[in-house]
């Protein structure tokens, strides 16, 4: 996770110690800190993950909770908090249903695994606040870091069903590494067996973008998507084609940076220009962007 803060620095946040370094602008450091300073560890043990970098500085968090251990399908919550920039204290922005996942019992003990076609909470930052979206539906929200909502862009457009064609589609992709044999039908067939959604997620990731607006990718299985769909702070919206398989990491005015993989799994950071005109012209969402006045 990097982001470039004014007027020279970069920040790069490490999800997994969950600290957030500063360099200047020839890569010395400059301070560091830990999420877990800017929130009460009484009343949160674990500390916030870092989840993006807005650009004045300030940590997008995430703090997730841990399912009830009860058979069924479960979307714990999470809470989205706004740490400042120099890590001394943590805003709530506010309280979604994070990820879902699937519980079931098997030889006397509970079994945990990702829920087939299961909804998620995608968390993108932007220049000047995050982005909110639950893929359960086509709509995304962005909120200031103090949780204030600031715009809407949702479409009518619907979901793909969920067929039997799917569903294998889904297993041969989730377990392309794994080795063929009767274990691994064993836990494809659990998968199956599992009480699934009638219909895929709506989108398949959101980015932020450079002026504040938002990216949406549409929902596929294996690599990443290639059609996205942008809208500007300012409502404009457009279609774009990417390259197959290039993993998006920054969108900015007219370009996109991604990570792809070539023959040899290694993996190669791309930049694509975005030309006006290039993409396709017969596929449009019927979408709407709304935007939210600041109160007070």
């Amino acid at each position: 996770m990097l982001a470039f803060l004014t007027p020279d620095s970069l920040a790069a946040g490490d999800r997994g110690l969950r600290r957030v370094t500063v360099l200047d602008a020839v890569g010395q450091y400059v301070r560091s800190f830990g999420t877990a300073d800017a929130v009460d560890r009484a009343s949160n043990p674990i500390p916030p993950r870092p989840m993006g970098l807005l650009a004045d500085g300030t940590v997008v968090g995430a703090v997730y909770s841990r399912p009830d251990p009860v058979e069924g399908s479960a979307r714990p919550a999470v809470e989205i908090v706004a740490i400042a920039a120099d890590g001394g204290s943590a805003y709530p922005v506010g309280t979604w249903p994070s990820d879902e996942v699937a519980m079931f019992e098997k030889d006397g003990f509970l079994e945990v695994t990702q829920a087939p076609f299961g909804r998620r909470l995608h968390i993108a930052t932007a220049s000047d606040g995050v982005w909110i979206a639950d893929d359960d539906r086509w709509e995304a929200r962005k909120y200031s870091p103090g949780g204030e909502l600031r715009m809407v862009v949702r479409s009518s457009a619907s979901p793909a069903a969920v067929t039997e064609q799917l569903i294998e589609a889904l297993l041969r992709e989730r377990y392309r590494d794994a080795v063929e044999g009767p274990a691994l039908e064993e836990l494809k067939q659990d998968v199956r067996e599992i009480v699934r959604h009638t219909t895929a997620p709506s989108f398949g990731a959101i980015v932020g973008t450079a002026d504040g607006g938002v990216a949406v990718a549409e929902f596929g299985l294996g690599t990443a998507a290639r059609m996205w769909i942008t809208v500007r702070p300012n409502g404009t919206a457009a279609v774009v084609e990417l390259p197959a398989g290039l993993d998006v990491k920054r969108w900015g005015p007219d370009w996109v940076v991604g990570v792809a993989r070539d023959e040899l799994d290694r993996e190669e950071i791309h930049r694509y220009r975005i030309l006006a005109g290039a993409g396709p012209s017969s596929w449009r969402a019927p979408f709407r962007a709304s935007q939210h006045a600041r109160s007070g």
